[in-house]
């Protein structure tokens, strides 16, 4: 992982301590969505096209958990499931069918198997990739967003933090 340096971070937090908590808890968990997204249209822009349901499947939460204000990039669904195969790899493996009683089979398409021998692949990584070369421009969006919330709905000028 890449250490980011936030610049003007320590007088940002003077002023958001200022602030009562609930208004403190909307900027900051604003400015998280604001910089999480950066990292999730990181993401989309990588991700692999074959069926675009892996890119469609990217998405940003922001929240209040245990007291602390979260936000997290999502990838992933019911029809996109596969990430940690396309980070990590598969090596070759047998496919058997999960079916108790009865005949067993397998069916890709119309054709129908006992059991598949899977070849395995080749690990194509892109997430954690995308994550890091956008932390430095995730941490930027996050205090752009804290500074101009600040001046335009609290009055409060922040400077530029240089």
């Amino acid at each position: 992982m890449m250490a980011v340096q936030i610049k003007g971070a320590a007088d940002l937090q003077r002023f958001l301590d200022q602030l009562p908590a609930n208004v403190e808890k909307n900027i900051v968990r604003g400015a998280l969505r604001a910089g999480a997204k950066v990292t999730a249209d990181a993401v989309k822009a990588a991700a692999p096209e074959k069926t675009g349901e892996l890119k469609k499947s990217v998405r940003v939460s922001a929240g209040v958990r245990a007291g602390r204000v979260t936000a997290r990039v999502i990838i992933g669904n019911k029809k996109a499931w596969y990430l940690h195969i396309l980070e990590g790899g598969a090596k070759p493996h047998t496919i058997k069918p999960r079916v108790k009683g009865g005949k067993k089979s397998l069916s890709f398409g119309e054709k129908i198997y006992a059991i598949v021998h899977h070849p395995g692949i080749k690990a194509r990584p892109f997430f954690v990739q995308a994550v890091d070369s956008s932390a430095q421009q995730a941490s930027s969006k996050v205090i752009a967003y804290i500074r101009n919330r600040l001046k335009t709905k609290h009055g409060m000028d922040v400077g530029d933090g240089g």
